[in-house]
């Protein structure tokens, strides 16, 4: 069986999959800022109870409270920042796309996947692909662990019905990866 689909390139669909692929990549990061923020919140409350009953040996559970309060400031600065520079070479990079080329071709095949668009044209293997994800109607067909690899499709860039059978297609080439 094969599918093959010629879509145009739509710079909203393409800026929202990357948004939302940048979340999902996130995620791990704000899991560490919370057990940072958190942990130092915890350990400062400690030595701040340790004080009050004059009890010195809790100084060690707010200086390590302190450093971890700092690296969670120093994380969290670090994110907003990459957002920012992410959402500006994400509007450059649209924008290049969106002059580059106005169609791109994908290909679903039993031996491989294929991109075409006016400068390229990528054949993969399936087994280069370890599994696919569905969240909010966004598919994920993943490379490895981490997401910001994968190759993604969300649902309106299909014709009308196909979404349904490119999931159909993957569920029997790839395993589906729960979130």
């Amino acid at each position: 069986m094969n599918l093959t689909f010629e879509v145009e390139f739509s710079r909203e669909i393409y800026v929202d999959k990357s948004l939302f692929c940048w979340k999902i990549a996130l995620k791990q990061q704000f899991r560490v800022l919370a057990i940072l923020l958190g942990g130092g919140v915890i350990l400062n409350l400690l030595g701040s109870i340790g004080k009050y009953f004059n009890n010195e040996n809790f100084n060690f559970f707010t200086g390590i409270g302190m450093i971890s309060l700092v690296l969670g400031l120093i994380l969290l600065m670090l994110i907003i920042k990459s957002r920012i520079i992410f959402k500006r070479s994400l509007k450059k990079l649209a924008d290049s796309y969106e002059k580059a080329f106005s169609k791109v071709t994908y290909e679903f095949d039993e031996e491989y996947f294929k991109y075409i668009d006016s400068k390229t044209e990528v054949k993969l293997k399936w087994d280069y692909f370890v599994d696919y994800m569905v969240i909010n109607e966004i598919i994920f067909i993943n490379r490895n662990e981490n997401v910001a690899q994968s190759t993604i499709f969300k649902n309106s860039e299909f014709p009308d019905g196909k979404y349904s059978e490119v999931l159909e297609f993957l569920g029997r080439r790839l395993k589906l990866r729960l979130n």
